[in-house]
């Protein structure tokens, strides 16, 4: 940092001294207990000046109610983990109160209240947060039950307020330690695994190191955002952090992830169809946009896109299925199964989808008599996996259906109940294929082939182009 640091020698020794003093756990609790996952730079004084608190700054933006995602395990629990509920209060602050894991059962849920100051400098806009009280009950803990003269660390950080949306970003202890002299923070350790940087400088110091670093991402590393609670938390986060950083491939991903999960294929194409054109030669990308826009019902774009990957890997059987399925969808079936069968003849083309679609389109084509030779052919000579075997004999007629669902239980449900409507649609059984069909599309997740297929059937099955 390009700056002259001036610290006096009875601050600083007031400053190690007084950080001597402090129990570390009470020092900084509340701290921990809203975010545990991280350890951000905390400061010893406050970032507003006097007359700030004289004159506070307000937002009417900031007020309300508020959640914010857990984008690190948005997979793997549920993506609310902090409820934030913002009021104002006579100090001139905010009494915010955090509830982290909001969606758990009440005796793992930890609420926190901090009194929140924000502090305009130099055009941007900060915060400094002081601890109230809060913690995991019953061994919560209340500001006022603190010893005397200890008082919470100041939380302090970046805010942004866009509408119906909220930024906050506090800075990285390790940051801090690595690259301010020690004069300005101590480095503490907090239980066996977590030491936090605490910046002992004057108000004025911190004030300025503040606004240098208040565009660094380096710096301000640790990234909270809030949405309204009716809002998608999880796209406006990754979107905003795509905005700010287009190249971030993991936010990509799993913004990707997130909108093809809840149905949104439309944007989903979007980002497929620029991630791919990054990298024209990478064919998985050019597939993983193919079916996407299989999806959003794009289907002879989708034929384009495969094609264009089948350029560079003609033998890809699995490239030539989704070829196959974008006519099946399109209601194509001459082509559907030509695509199939081509399908079934390339290496790695040994699964009971390429044949059994091939059957299907080939008895819609009025093609019975091939549709059956081929069946049996396939059944005769199959190489494939055992639960695809029972799925060839069940389409047959060699098992009953009782029978490949039990042999099929540890398998994908809504396979199962896609291809069990489309055997009783190829055999004319009409009054039983919507059942199986809306059984596949109840069990699905929306970015499975087979529930959109599903919702394409049923749709025909409602219209006046019902299979033949």
């Amino acid at each position: 940092m390009r700056r002259e640091w001036r610290w006096g020698q009875q601050d600083q020794r007031w400053a190690v001294s007084t950080m001597k003093k402090i129990n570390n756990a009470v020092f900084l609790f509340g701290l921990v207990s809203i975010l545990a996952a991280c350890n951000p730079a905390v400061s010893v004084r406050p970032l507003y000046q006097d007359e700030e608190v004289k004159s506070p700054t307000r937002d009417a933006r900031i007020l309300g109610e508020w959640i914010s995602p857990d984008l690190e395990n948005v997979k793997e629990v549920e993506p609310i983990a902090t409820k934030w509920k913002v009021t104002e209060n006579s100090s001139g602050g905010y009494d915010v109160e955090m509830v982290s894991n909001a969606d758990r059962d009440p005796a793992e849920q930890v609420a926190t209240q901090y009194n929140v100051r924000l502090v305009p400098i130099e055009g941007k806009l900060f915060f400094d947060g002081e601890f109230q009280k809060g913690g995991q009950s019953p061994n919560g803990i209340d500001r006022k039950q603190l010893p005397l003269g200890i008082v919470p660390a100041h939380m302090i950080g970046r805010v942004l307020v866009e509408p119906d949306f909220l930024v906050a970003a506090l800075p990285a202890s390790s940051w801090v330690r690595a690259n301010t002299p020690e004069p300005f923070r101590e480095f503490m350790e907090i239980g066996h695994d977590t030491e936090v940087s605490v910046i002992t400088g004057t108000t004025q110091e911190l004030r300025h190191f503040m606004v240098q670093q208040a565009d660094n991402g380096d710096c301000f590393g640790y990234v909270t955002f809030l949405c309204r609670p009716e809002a998608d938390c999880v796209a406006a986060s990754y979107e905003y952090i795509l905005k700010k950083n287009p190249s971030d491939e993991d936010s990509a991903r799993g913004l990707i992830s997130h909108y093809l999960e809840n149905g949104n294929y439309g944007r989903t194409v979007e980002l497929l169809r620029k991630d791919a054109e990054s990298a024209p030669q990478d064919i998985s990308r050019g597939k993983a946009l193919g079916s996407a826009l299989l999806l959003n019902r794009d289907y002879a774009e989708a034929q384009r896109e495969f094609s264009r990957a089948q350029q560079m890997q003609p033998d890809d059987a699995e490239l030539q299925l989704d070829i196959g399925w974008s006519h099946f969808l399109e209601g194509n079936y001459d082509k559907a199964a030509e695509a199939f069968q081509k399908a079934m003849a390339l290496p790695g083309g040994q699964t009971a989808d390429a044949p059994l679609l091939a059957y299907v389109s080939l008895k819609r084509t009025g093609k019975s008599a091939e549709a059956e030779a081929l069946l049996s052919k396939e059944i005769a000579g199959f190489t494939g996996d055992a639960d695809d075997q029972m799925l060839l004999l069940f389409f047959g007629g060699r098992i009953t259906t009782g029978s490949y669902q039990i042999a099929d239980e540890a398998r994908d449900h809504s396979r199962t109940e896609f291809f069990l409507g489309e055997r009783s649609l190829a055999v004319g059984n009409f009054d039983l294929a919507p059942l199986d069909l809306w059984r596949c599309v109840e069990r699905a997740k929306k970015d499975a082939l087979y529930g959109a297929a599903a919702r394409v059937e049923l749709e025909r099955l409602s219209g006046p182009d019902q299979p033949k």
